[in-house]
């Protein structure tokens, strides 16, 4: 793992807040710092023209032309700026930003050393209908290498890309870790975290959550980060903002994790980090068997797939009414993280691929 006097020039969706761009990049910076990796980080996103100069409109910018304008001119500078500086480095590390075709052509005449980082199916919408997504595969085409979040995106970079490896997470299990629990009360508390998008995932089981919390006076539900839905009132559920600084305190409540997913093309692109963040504190997961979750979850060892309302309302209760084995697929969990998904374990597939791009450079 030598990747000394390397430089890097990372173009990223988002500041630190942005959870891809956290999971994928920023977390791993500290890292490639201890091997002598210099780099520059650029932000695809305007923050500054959405939360400064046009706060109060916020919400309703996409409508207003002038921010359709200004935001479209902003990315297209800091495109501009990305391909002139990576003159400069070693390798231009893309983000999950699918950059028009005229930009990637430009890019490789000053730079060829593409490395390309995709966590979602952007081959598909939200709803999970395909797309031909040409930029998103003139991209994989013309990348020296391109890092993947699980098969599915695997299996799909690989038709355009010979040189593909798959890095789940990963996770940071120095921060995410076992805390000791006081409850005196005997409360078990489910959670969930995620974002507005993704709050309609929450919602699918909502039925399920409310009948649960009136049978078991002793149940709790936290959801971390979810839209304050108006469907929520009248259920025994906490809604609690997202936020850095205290995602640790409110996970750190959590007897049972849970994700929820329908099962569409988008969702089996998913990269499971919501389970990671579980398995990392050490508690034991409920997840809906799609996607990888079912690579992550080994059904009944550190967790339980669920496909049905049946399924769901069986382990979850089964986990609500047994303390010990929570506790005990909690463990294991926390040792399946730290082995196989740290960020230890990825630096050193990702300095493997920077040194064999090092060397072809020179």
């Amino acid at each position: 793992m030598k990747a000394n006097n390397l430089k890097i020039i990372f173009f990223v969706l988002g500041d630190i807040n942005i959870a891809s761009s956290r999971v994928r990049v920023f977390q791993l910076l500290p890292s490639l710092r201890k091997f002598g990796i210099k780099y520059k980080i650029i932000k695809y996103n305007n923050y500054f023209i959405n939360k400064v100069l046009f706060v109060k409109h916020y919400h309703n910018r996409s409508n207003i032309i002038i921010f359709k304008i200004i935001d479209r001119l902003l990315h297209y500078y800091k495109i501009l700026y990305f391909i002139i500086i990576s003159f400069f480095y070693d390798i231009c590390f893309i983000q999950k930003i699918v950059l028009p075709i005229l930009a990637i052509k430009v890019l490789t005449r000053i730079n060829n050393n593409l490395v390309f980082d995709i966590d979602d199916a952007l081959y598909c919408n939200d709803d999970g209908n395909f797309i031909k997504n040409y930029r998103l595969n003139y991209i994989l085409k013309n990348s020296k290498h391109v890092f993947v979040g699980n098969d599915e995106l695997y299996n799909y970079a690989s038709k355009y890309c010979s040189s593909v490896s798959k890095i789940i997470g990963p996770i940071d299990c120095n921060r995410y870790k076992p805390s000791i629990k006081i409850n005196q009360d005997e409360i078990v508390t489910i959670g969930w975290i995620g974002s507005d998008s993704t709050t309609k995932y929450l919602l699918s089981i909502l039925n399920i959550l409310d009948h649960l919390t009136v049978k078991h006076e002793n149940l709790r539900i936290i959801a971390i980060g979810a839209k304050n839905e108006k469907i929520f009132r009248g259920i025994k559920i906490e809604i609690i903002n997202w936020s850095l600084k205290t995602e640790l305190y409110y996970l750190s409540k959590f007897d049972i994790g849970i994700m929820p997913l329908i099962d569409d093309l988008w969702t089996k692109g998913k990269g499971g980090y919501k389970i990671l963040q579980y398995m990392a504190i050490g508690i034991p997961v409920v997840a809906s068997s799609v996607g990888i979750n079912k690579y992550l979850i080994r059904n009944g060892y550190n967790g339980f797939l669920a496909s049905n309302e049946i399924e769901w309302t069986e382990k979850l209760e089964y986990l609500i009414l047994n303390k010990d084995k929570r506790i005990d697929m909690g463990k294991r969990g926390r040792i399946i993280a730290n082995n196989n998904y740290s960020i230890e374990k990825s630096i050193s597939e990702m300095l493997e691929v920077f040194n064999n791009l090092k060397h072809d450079i020179y």
